[in-house]
């Protein structure tokens, strides 16, 4: 497994802090994850953490896919 490309970004929110990580992962020659972590962090907002993380079989699909990701952030 091989972390191919990454991106963080840490930013304020309404009175919180708004963290993104994307990941695109190369398990093998043939399968690649893009891997989505984002958290909240604030009093009021619950800490909240999600994952999504999306499997291809094709390199340019999944690079294609983070940078639509990385681009709505």
């Amino acid at each position: 497994m091989e972390i191919l490309q990454e991106y963080k970004d840490i930013r304020d929110g309404n009175d919180c802090l708004l963290f993104n990580y994307l990941g695109l992962i190369k398990v093998n020659h043939e399968l690649y994850v893009v891997l989505h972590v984002d958290a909240v962090r604030g009093g009021w907002t619950g800490n909240p953490n999600n994952a999504i993380s999306e499997v291809f079989t094709d390199y340019e699909e999944a690079l294609d896919r983070m940078n639509d990701i990385k681009n709505s952030i």
